[in-house]
């Protein structure tokens, strides 16, 4: 009797593995995996060293951390010179949640 993690190997794994082996337009951007093609920079891992020292290992709020989303409104002011509050934006937890939450809303 196969293990069922064989069987998860066999059948996502195969569909894993066609799917990151198939042809792609060159410049294509995939939104769809975590897997960066670069090395994480090192303010980012130390950054998360940090976090983890600090005993920050917990979730966001659903909308976003507040200070995160005070960081986004500021720098939207900064290169825009828009006007927005932490109540007027909210984080998804990646790009494709936010691209689809985007296309789903009545904003225009």
């Amino acid at each position: 009797m196969a293990h069922i993690s064989q069987y998860v190997q066999g059948v996502a794994g195969g569909e894993r593995a066609k799917h990151m082996t198939i042809q792609r337009p060159e410049g294509l951007i995939r939104l769809d995996s975590g897997t960066p093609n670069f090395p994480t920079p090192a303010h980012i891992r130390q950054a998360a060293k940090d976090a983890l020292d600090e005993d920050l290992t917990f979730y966001a709020p659903g909308y976003g951390d507040p200070e995160f989303l005070r960081a986004v409104c500021e720098w939207v002011r900064r290169e825009s010179g828009s006007e927005y509050t932490p109540d007027d934006v909210f984080a998804t937890n990646g790009a494709s949640s936010g691209i689809y939450t985007a296309m789903r809303s009545n904003a225009g």
